[in-house]
């Protein structure tokens, strides 16, 4: 069969990923094409490959195209050639540049020698100015894996670095590919045929006879891993011995699974396994473990003490007391040992909820930054991002429950007796429904008594004359269910909220047409001005940098929100910058800056004004309003708008 293009391989690609039809302005949008150019590009395929592919590209009048499986034979082998071209190198799939980038990654990874940068150019069909900046690319997510790329006069590059890493490297293209629809035909591409079915049945059946768990996410990875080993043990390629390391993985029960694995594989495969590749695998079986119940739980003492500071250090710094949350204890304690034996033995793991955790969740990622901290100072291991991601999942959950604990109490105060004042508690439920809230009743002389009853809302069926802390609404003995709707509007809709949330925001703290040099002289520039209107400790703008060094605080839609990695504040703080030309922040290229700092004391203003600027950040359109009158007046009016209804999260 003749080699597709690039742009009719994105056009299959594109149909066969949606169930119906795929709209022209669509296709154009994704192909970077006119709909005239579409309509060759459909006639070319029809006339070339469409009896050989058993599909047929359906056109619909004014309802786009859709993909028409005809054989289905033929159809698996259309896919399975289409495959065959990625991993072959003849073309690549996506014209963005992180294809590209992956797409490089792979061939280097590999090559048996250097690589020229033309040829790389050639087959990619880009310009030599744009495998210049690809490289670039390359070179940063390489460094993750402590890879370097090195340049050889005259032949070319080619990645250096330990056989770990580049195992490692090696996996994660394969873990992140993106047919996962099509894992079976990748990995017999990549590997040897049937290899993949006798590692899968082999590390299944040992797993099972010594009752070890894993995730299907974990299974999956240490199956390419091992696939991965194998395939450079075969070429003589082998871990570095580390006598050190494998004296203490020897004293593991992941020692002995390990062992057994590969003793089943070798025989199989008639293929010498030497002892450093076992603690290899032993290695990432203990990384990799999934603790399915507490009794499996082995928590040394030094753990159990590094979650205590763990929790103690969030309750400091964030004012959230989860040391009383069993459920968050326990689910950070079965975490906490497979991530230590990952630290211990420099075993990296992907996050593939990464970007959002840190984008919707970013109070929860700060927790994980500050039990990161916890770790590497008992322990002197790395934590890297992903790992924080991990833990900050658990912390959210936490979050999210102690959100709904947040009840609203409501005290019903009636002169006429118990029965009116059960009758009016039967009326407010009725009215309120399922929402968060408890009802409690009392006597007119029982409040009296007792002014400073902890309550949101004192509703009355007769005058109050004497100061009570909570708000008084005063109402009938037996009022009609339109009065108590009243009470929903003062209990969840209270118009001050907005209000006082603006009221934290300083006109004297919007900027525009700003130019920086680094973020951190953006970050100098902000930390100085909020200074000069807020009352901040001293160290505010090295918190500030602190939280920046370990991840950047981009959250998308070419924002970054940079802020203290504690709450350090007396007041509410926020200042915001709009630039003249994108600035780089980390990887990305941010257009608008927002410096914020929350108060140390935890209360309805500070939730209210972190929603709202949460929901702000989070909605393009919002963000292009803003973008397009960078001013304290659109913020006002967009803050305005907010419902209080969130989008969802990782979580709903």
């Amino acid at each position: 069969m003749a080699v597709l293009s690039k742009r009719e391989m994105m056009l299959i690609q594109k149909l066969a990923q949606t169930a119906g039809y795929v709209s022209q302005s669509e296709l154009c949008e994704y192909l970077e094409i006119k709909p005239r150019t579409l309509r060759e590009c459909i006639r070319t395929f029809r006339n070339s490959f469409q009896s050989q592919a058993g599909i047929d590209i359906e056109s619909g009048i004014g309802i786009g195209y859709r993909l028409v499986v005809k054989d289905k034979d033929k159809y698996y082998a259309f896919q399975k050639e289409m495959l065959s071209n990625l991993v072959n190198e003849q073309t690549v799939i996506s014209g963005s540049q992180d294809d590209r980038v992956n797409y490089i990654i792979r061939v280097l990874l590999s090559a048996k020698k250097p690589v020229r940068t033309e040829q790389l150019a050639d087959r990619m069909y880009i310009a030599r100015s744009t495998i210049s900046d690809d490289l670039k690319k390359v070179r940063e997510q390489l460094a993750a894996f402590q890879l370097t790329l090195r340049t050889i006069y005259g032949e070319g590059v080619r990645v250096e670095g330990e056989e770990r890493n580049i195992r490692e490297a090696i996996a994660h293209t394969l873990i992140e590919e993106p047919f996962s629809n099509h894992e079976t035909e990748i990995m017999d591409m990549y590997f040897e045929p049937g290899i993949r079915s006798i590692a899968e049945r082999t590390i299944r059946e040992t797993l099972e006879k010594y009752d070890y768990h894993m995730a299907d996410a974990g299974f999956r990875y240490l199956l390419i891993h091992i696939l991965v080993a194998i395939s450079r043990i075969r070429t003589e390629t082998y871990i570095d011995d580390d006598s050190r390391k494998l004296s203490d993985l020897k004293q593991m029960e992941e020692w002995k699974i390990a062992e057994d694995i590969y003793r089943r594989l070798g025989e199989q495969l008639q293929q010498e396994i030497p002892e450093s590749e076992v603690g290899y695998v032993a290695i990432h079986l203990a990384g990799k473990r999934m603790i399915v119940n507490e009794n499996e739980l082995i928590l040394y003492p030094e753990t159990l003490n590094m979650l205590v500071r763990i929790l103690d250090a969030v309750k400091v710094n964030y004012h959230y007391d989860f040391l009383g949350d069993t459920d968050l204890f326990t689910a950070l304690a079965m975490h906490m040992q497979p991530l230590l034996h990952r630290a211990k033995f420099g075993l990296h793991i992907s996050n593939p909820m990464l970007e959002t955790i840190m984008t919707k969740n970013s109070l929860a990622f700060d927790m994980g930054t500050l039990a990161a901290d916890e770790i590497i100072a008992q322990t002197g291991y790395a934590v890297d991002k992903n790992e924080i991601g991990y833990m900050a999942l658990h912390f959210a959950l936490a979050i999210e429950k102690n959100r709904y604990h947040h009840r609203k109490k409501v005290l019903v105060v009636c002169a006429s007796g118990a029965g009116t004042s059960r009758i009016l508690e039967y009326r407010l439920r009725n009215v309120l429904g399922s929402k968060n809230i408890d009802i409690m009743t009392a006597g007119y002389y029982e409040l009296e008594k007792d002014t400073h009853v902890k309550c949101d809302l004192i509703l009355s069926t007769v005058p109050i004359p004497f100061a009570t802390d909570a708000k008084v609404l005063r109402i009938h003995e037996l009022p009609e269910f339109s009065e108590l709707n009243s009470v929903e509007r003062t209990l969840f809709e209270d118009e001050s909220v907005a209000d006082q949330v603006i009221g934290c925001l300083d006109e004297r703290l919007f900027f525009r047409d700003m130019s920086f040099a680094s973020r951190h002289d953006a970050i100098h520039f902000l930390c100085d001005q909020i200074s000069r209107t807020n009352d901040l400790p001293d160290d505010f703008e090295e918190s500030v940098l602190k939280r920046e060094r370990f991840a950047a605080t981009t959250v998308g839609n070419g924002v970054a929100m940079p802020h203290p990695d504690k709450l350090i504040s007396n007041e509410i703080g926020l200042a915001v910058c709009h630039l003249k030309t994108p600035l780089k922040w980390g990887k990305d290229d941010v257009s608008l800056i927002i410096l914020f700092s929350m108060k140390t004391a935890d209360d309805d203003l500070s939730r209210a004004f972190s929603e709202m600027i949460a929901d702000f950040v989070s909605s393009r359109e919002k963000i292009a309003r803003y973008m397009k009158t960078p001013e304290y007046i659109t913020l006002t009016e967009i803050l305005k708008e907010y419902s209080g209804k969130q989008d969802e999260d990782i979580f709903r």
